[in-house]
């Protein structure tokens, strides 16, 4: 038997499991009593759909492919209102 490596492109579902608004920072007369800002997040899960069988595939993504999707879960969020 003989593997080599290829790229595909696939089609898949992005779930977001786990989301929160950020804060913003507030600055007090003291540094250390000064709070600092929190960004938007979200967690998500990645899944290859075929019919009504799932797989998923977020742990065998790179780490800048899941920045990306989180950045656009966001996107999708924020663009649908609160």
């Amino acid at each position: 038997m003989q593997c080599f490596a290829t790229e595909v492109t696939l089609d898949v579902e992005v779930e977001i499991t786990e989301a929160s608004r950020g804060t913003p920072g507030r600055l007090f007369d003291r540094p250390e009593r000064s709070v600092a800002a929190e960004p938007d997040a979200c967690e998500i899960a990645v899944w290859l759909v075929h019919g009504d069988r799932r797989l998923e595939l977020t742990s065998f993504l790179p780490t800048e492919t899941l920045t990306a999707l989180r950045e656009d879960a966001l996107s999708q969020l924020l663009d649908d209102g609160p």
